[in-house]
């Protein structure tokens, strides 16, 4: 008689992600590859018992993971604890899981935690309990492990006593050890990004666009203020254009066209050295008025120089290219927020 094949180890993370980011994706991803998950599943606290109440609700929190995690087939998305009522418990979590997995007795779960988190284990609900339903895999920078040292005392001797090395050890016990694993380090936080957000700085490279569109569609995380910036940046952009003899200067509003930016400041310069001038110009005079620039793009050929300051992009060019791509065009027909002279806007 055939015997069946041991369960696949099951990754469960946790957290309020508010809002979900790219150190997020890359501790799950890279989680799965060393420690062999075929699948990791996300599941946003809905109440979190040791932290600040998120500053968006668990409804949203559970879309922007939903949309942070489609199209990998390793990542699966749990509404458990946004569905309970009251406040969310990790053991709670568990042991439903354990309930209603198919084999759900003896498959593997392993709980995936930064160090920081693995630090201040012992004031969890019911912690020790842990250790009964899952494994435990906490990820750390390279050169930079968990040790007993680092441990409140009880912790530590728990450490001490469940620590394995080999993560292969994971798939033949349904719960119980210790794992460490190195985590590509990216200093990205959800602290960090609403205090970008809140003052109307791009978040863009540090969470997934499909994100951004949500917390743009929905102002999370934004203060009311935030379109007098807007049109503060496109202010200083058209007026150092037109410092140094940019023509043809035009805004085009793209609020109701995408995400990514609020403005496209488009104007031409009559050879390679007047657009980086100009592109120059805007870059200097942003940064003179503490408007972050994101980068500058296009120095090398001076044909097209792209000025990225987050909620407002400019974009220099020399006429021949400027006709080819029409920018005005390309944007201004795909919606009623048409292209609109700026010039008028300088003297203001």
């Amino acid at each position: 008689m055939r015997s069946e094949p041991a369960p696949e180890p099951l990754g469960i993370f946790g957290g309020t992600f508010d809002p979900v980011h790219f150190g997020h994706l890359r501790l799950a991803e890279e989680a799965a590859d060393i420690l062999g998950l075929r699948r990791v599943r996300w599941i946003p606290a809905g109440r979190p018992f040791l932290r600040d109440t998120p500053r968006v609700g668990p409804r949203q929190r559970l879309e922007m993971v939903r949309l942070a995690i489609a199209g990998n087939p390793r990542f699966e998305l749990d509404p458990a604890e946004i569905d309970t009522p009251g406040t969310s418990y990790t053991v709670p979590t568990l042991e439903r899981l354990r309930q209603r997995e198919v084999r759900g007795a003896d498959r593997p779960l392993v709980l995936l935690l930064g160090n920081d988190a693995f630090a201040g284990l012992a004031g969890w609900y019911r912690w020790q309990r842990l250790f009964e339903l899952a494994h435990v895999a906490v990820a750390h920078r390279p050169g930079y492990p968990v040790g007993p040292d680092l441990l409140p005392p009880e912790l530590a001797a728990v450490f001490r006593r469940r620590l394995c090395e080999d993560h292969g050890q994971l798939s033949t016990t349904p719960a119980g050890r210790i794992v460490l694993f190195a985590l590509t380090p990216l200093d990205i936080s959800a602290t960090r990004i609403r205090s970008r957000l809140q003052n109307s700085q791009s978040a863009r490279y540090l969470m997934p666009d499909s994100v951004i569109a949500h917390i743009h569609q929905h102002r999370f995380y934004m203060e009311t203020e935030s379109p007098m910036k807007v049109a503060e940046t496109e202010r200083i952009v058209v007026a150092a254009l037109a410092d140094l003899k940019g023509k043809d200067i035009e805004v085009i509003d793209t609020r109701k066209l995408t995400p990514l930016f609020e403005r496209i400041v488009v104007a031409s310069g009559d050879s390679a050295r007047h657009v980086r001038s100009l592109a120059r110009h805007v870059e200097d005079k942003a940064r003179e008025a503490g408007v972050e620039v994101l980068s500058m793009e296009g120095e090398d050929s001076g044909e097209w120089v792209l000025v990225d300051l987050g909620d407002v992009v400019a974009h220099v060019m020399q006429p021949a290219v400027r006709a080819y791509y029409n920018l005005e065009e390309l944007w201004g027909d795909r919606g009623p927020e048409r292209v609109r002279k700026a010039l008028c806007n300088v003297e203001k």
